[in-house]
């Protein structure tokens, strides 16, 4: 990525119309010493013009204010440069929320948060205590809110989607659709290799091999053409005829008998993994109802600890990295703001893109005009 910012600038591009977005401080921090050693080469490069040095020395002079930084060193500076707007302290600090600052305000919201359920003992705080008291302790329950609330804090929308939480009927019967097509999808998709075994064993004239291929497609069109999820599950696994191959059979023929083996265990690991764990309508819709319960009542504490430990954090003047995410997009999604973004940086680098979470992304996308260089590794990613 450094590689591609040295020849932008080096071509005649500004260092001013560029956010370069990295992880680490010491990454940023390398990529802007690349930069400074890289225009210090081209200045004294042999032939360059007098016009053409006197730009490269402007470029370097501004390296060190460059805009290479982390994503979170970013969002503070969007933060402070529009505080008025974001309605916290231009003097905010930054604090992991992990470290031993962080941790403290987070015990205190959780503590102040417990005492008040444990006194007036709403009826779905003593349910989610129903559920999470272990040995004669509320540790789980703390643990489950506090590592809820973390995971959550990389959404967007988390707030939305904690109010937005439905359980009903309805909600299980979409899922149950959902569940049917996944099924008919992964069904149709063996379907089509089965098809191209059935063909061969026939034209083999393999009898046991072209049996098991005709039994597992048949099984499969019966599983697509239920009446609906709860009537897939129903449908029991047959007993598949035997997939036994003969020393004179050849080499290719073997390739096949051992793909269809394949194809069978694949398929039979649909049911053994889902379809015979599932019960009846009635019973699933149940077990859905009662987690929806505790899901509910989970959200509404979550969403209470969140607004308690935003005010501590508030009468402190301090920001978490999930805040400075937060309050940049907030930011960023007044049209005015983001426009103003866009024009002062022209070209838009991000390194490590596949370790960048939703809340990132969206930054990154309201900030992002036509030059956007993405660099990164799905094998890696983390999200």
């Amino acid at each position: 990525m450094i590689e591609k910012i040295i020849r932008l600038i080096c071509d005649g591009g500004d260092v001013n119309e560029i956010l370069a977005v990295t992880f680490t401080k010491k990454a940023a921090s390398q990529m802007k010493e690349k930069l400074r050693k890289a225009l210090v080469k081209a200045i004294n490069a042999p032939n360059v013009s007098v016009e053409r040095k006197k730009k490269l020395k402007t470029q370097l002079d501004e390296v060190g204010n460059a805009d290479i930084s982390t994503i979170h060193s970013f969002c503070a500076k969007l933060i402070r440069t529009h505080f008025y707007f974001a309605d916290v302290d231009s003097a905010f600090r930054v604090i992991n929320s992990d470290d031993a600052e962080g941790t403290a305000m987070q015990n205190a919201a959780l503590d102040e948060l417990l005492e008040e359920g444990y006194e007036s003992q709403e009826p779905s705080f003593m349910r989610l205590l129903s559920v999470y008291w272990r040995k004669k302790s509320d540790t789980t329950f703390r643990k489950i809110i506090l590592e809820t609330y973390k995971e959550l804090r990389n959404r967007a929308d988390y707030r939305d989607y904690l109010q937005g939480a439905s359980y009903a009927q309805a909600d299980f019967d979409n899922v149950c659709n959902d569940l049917f097509q996944g099924l008919q999808e992964k069904c149709r998709y063996y379907q089509r290799f089965l098809q191209g075994e059935t063909e061969y064993f026939e034209y083999m004239e393999k009898p046991a091999q072209l049996a098991l291929s005709k039994e597992l497609s048949t099984w499969l069109s019966g599983l697509i053409n239920a009446q609906d999820y709860f009537s897939a599950c129903a449908i029991e696994k047959p007993k598949f005829t035997a997939n036994r191959t003969s020393k004179k059979d050849s080499d290719e023929t073997k390739m096949h008998a051992a793909r269809l083996g394949e194809l069978k265990d694949k398929i039979v690991k649909i049911y053994d993994d889902e379809l015979a764990e599932t019960g009846t309508y009635q019973e699933e819709l149940q077990a859905f109802l009662s987690a929806g319960e505790i899901a509910e009542a989970l959200s509404g504490q979550i969403l209470k600890f969140d607004e308690k430990y935003a005010l501590l954090k508030k009468e402190r003047a301090m920001l978490d990295y999930n805040d400075l995410e937060h309050v940049a997009l907030s930011l960023l999604k007044k049209e005015e703001i983001a426009k103003n973004v866009r024009q002062k940086y022209r070209y838009v680098f991000v390194d490590e893109y596949q370790d960048v979470n939703p809340v990132q992304e969206e930054i990154i996308c309201k900030i992002s005009g036509e030059n956007v260089c993405l660099v990164g590794d799905v094998k890696q990613s983390i999200y």
